[in-house]
């Protein structure tokens, strides 16, 4: 995989899920939410958080795994 591809997409998703804590904290600061909404919130955004850097650590979670296997289907065909 060409590094650009890597960087754009690793970029692509520290936007996403940078994009998802602004609106979370500042809905959470402008409306004034409830303990409990915060709580739910606060664990969809560790979610996020461990959806983007989980393919990040591990490549072959990502998709990586599966290129590969491709490319090995390819080379026996």
């Amino acid at each position: 995989m060409k590094l650009w591809m890597v960087y754009g997409a690793r970029a692509l998703v520290l936007l996403w899920a940078g994009f998802w804590t602004f609106f979370f904290v500042a809905s959470v600061v402008v409306e004034g939410a409830p303990g409990h909404v915060v709580v739910v919130g606060a664990a969809v955004l560790l979610l996020f958080v461990i959806l983007a850097l989980v393919p990040w650590r591990w490549e072959a979670a990502g998709g990586q795994r599966f290129r590969n296997q491709v490319q090995e289907f390819r080379q026996v065909l």
